[in-house]
């Protein structure tokens, strides 16, 4: 039998590998990780894990049930490591899901109805017969809705359709798609105004003397009419933390967006913003899909560093972008940080 076709496949699955394992490699490396307590958030995907450690008794009648039990006593572990876990995610420039847990008895009540009911996303046997479970879950849908502030998004009216999104199966976080509005096409940059003639009307004489061209807008002062799909803030340098729900402010403080923006469905739905450690992992998040606007942060606001303020450059070309293309309203917003 001739072995060289399945060697000639084996090349080229071989060059294929180092062609894409590169680069999934970078985009892991790019997620925005955080141990919180015995768990870890990862801010890219919004999944909160924890892991549980439980050891085979003694008194197992067989080497299956010795292994279901020290599974349940994992379980069991690894869930009261999530529930702690969960209690050190900021949810804004102020608060942290404990802050709200220990202020309210019936928010206290639904996060932890919500991570006991946390399934096992990965299981491993030990070599020494015990076992080591990880428990999942997704800080957007019931649980932000249980955690985010009351007054967040309530003077926000629905003018559009929510950010897109697959259905959340397992594990998995949701996952914003591209943006279902049709897209407005590209105005042309204006030029130098075309030169115009004085009033000759019955005056007699030589041809009118043409005016001198008005000259063109300063580049620092043009706003680009691409049509953006996103918004990338880099605040890269700023000491930035992230949280479920971060604001943009002005240099006065002012709110650009946020809760008086994004309404409350849209938030718990798609989250307010997501995080990337890397630029360009950033900008190929499907939450601002193909041409995202990028602007650089000031400094970070509030007592935990979650809150970006934006320079009058910055503001303004956001403002003038999304009034036609209402990336903020669809929370089509990326934080890149480091």
């Amino acid at each position: 039998m001739n072995s060289r076709p399945f060697q000639a496949i084996g090349l080229a699955l071989w060059i294929l590998s180092l062609t894409f394992l590169p680069e999934a490699r970078a985009e892991r490396s790019a997620e925005a990780l955080e141990t919180v307590g015995p768990g870890t958030v990862n801010w890219t995907t919004g999944i909160v894990t924890a892991q549980g450690i439980g050891a085979s008794p003694a008194n197992a009648v067989n080497a299956a049930q010795a292994r279901a039990m020290a599974e349940r006593a994992a379980f069991s572990v690894a869930v009261r490591n999530l529930l702690e876990a969960i209690k050190g995610v900021r949810v804004d420039s102020a608060t942290l899901v404990e802050n709200m847990i220990v202020t309210s008895d019936v928010i206290k009540t639904r996060v932890s109805g919500l991570v006991k009911g946390a399934r096992p996303i990965k299981t491993e046997v030990q070599p020494d017969g015990s076992v080591e479970v990880t428990v999942g879950i997704s800080l957007r849908g019931e649980l932000f809705d249980a955690v985010l502030p009351k007054e967040f998004g309530r003077s926000v009216s629905v003018t559009g359709p929510a950010l897109p999104s697959k259905p959340v199966t397992g594990m998995l976080p949701t996952k914003p798609g591209p943006s279902s509005q049709s897209p407005v096409p590209s105005v042309e940059q204006p030029g130098p105004l075309p030169p115009s003639a004085k009033d000759t009307t019955n005056i007699p004489g030589p041809p009118p003397a043409q005016s001198a061209p008005t000259p063109p807008e300063p580049a620092s002062q043009a706003v680009s009419t691409d049509v953006y799909t996103g918004l990338i803030v880099d605040a890269r340098g700023l000491g930035l933390k992230p949280a479920l729900a971060p604001r943009l402010l002005d240099e006065q403080g002012k709110e650009i967006y946020a809760g008086q923006v994004l309404s409350r469905e849209q938030a718990v739905h798609a989250g307010v913003a997501g995080y990337s450690k890397d630029m360009i992992a950033g900008t190929r998040q499907p939450r601002v899909t193909d041409n995202p606007l990028v602007v650089k942060g000031l400094k970070t606001s509030g007592s935990k560093n979650t809150d970006i303020m934006l320079g009058a450059e910055e503001i303004k070309t956001i403002q003038q972008t999304d009034a036609t293309a209402h990336y903020l309203k669809q929370a089509r917003v990326v934080v890149v940080y480091d």
